[in-house]
């Protein structure tokens, strides 16, 4: 992450924005302590 983040500041990138499974307990405190913060709630409805 810190080389993306690196990567993305060389070429004045103001943001990065990622996704990840809201549920999961690994991914999300991993990017919280990296200080990505959580920004939307996505809503899914399957239509079968």
């Amino acid at each position: 992450m810190e080389a993306v983040e690196d990567w993305a500041k060389r070429r004045d990138a103001a943001t990065i924005e990622l996704d990840t499974f809201a549920r999961s307990p690994l991914s999300v405190p991993f990017y919280e302590h990296l200080g990505y913060q959580r920004h939307a709630i996505v809503f899914r409805k399957r239509l079968s």
